[in-house]
């Protein structure tokens, strides 16, 4: 690795509350293709994980994860339309569904509102995952300065390489 990229990944890491000039330095070096091992041996673990999963064009179904992978943030435009299925996965009904959103990415609105109740504060993201399937798009966030008043973005696709980046302010809560 580049000394200078070494330097730079190594004060990224050693000071989370100012790390605007190491990230500017390092982003180059994020580029369309990089592996999610390679952001994170650059970066470390990011603050939060996001998982969008597309419903149906633009409704959406996104959960975000604090640094040890539990859930901290369900959202999703279809959310308050949920049927309130109760909390039996293994009624077949439930079960469908799971495989239903996982076989069809595009068109799983209805399977959603069946499996959205499912999902729960600090839940684990390997449940997650045996729930929904793996995200269409996977979103890391890096705080630079103090906590979060400015982020790094990096966006990964399906097969957690990197689609592109980007410095900017944290979105408002």
């Amino acid at each position: 690795m580049n000394p200078q990229i070494e330097a730079a990944s190594h004060d990224f890491k050693a000071h989370p509350r100012d790390r605007v000039g190491a990230a500017k330095k390092i982003l180059g070096e994020i580029g369309p293709g990089r592996t999610a091992p390679d952001v994170e041996s650059l970066l470390g673990p990011p603050t939060v994980r996001i998982w969008d999963y597309a419903l149906f064009y633009s409704s959406t179904l996104t959960v975000s994860f604090d640094p040890a992978m539990r859930v901290t943030k369900i959202e999703s435009d279809i959310a308050d339309e949920s049927d309130g299925s109760g909390d039996d996965k293994e009624l077949p009904a439930i079960k469908l569904a799971v495989a239903q959103f996982k076989s069809q990415p595009y068109v799983r609105q209805d399977a959603a509102r069946k499996l959205i109740p499912f999902l729960k504060i600090g839940m684990p993201a390997q449940e997650v995952d045996a729930l929904l399937g793996r995200p269409n798009r996977t979103i890391w966030e890096y705080s630079l300065v103090g906590h979060s008043d400015q982020v790094l973005i990096v966006n990964f696709d399906e097969n957690d390489r990197v689609k592109d980046t980007a410095l900017m302010s944290a979105p408002n809560e």
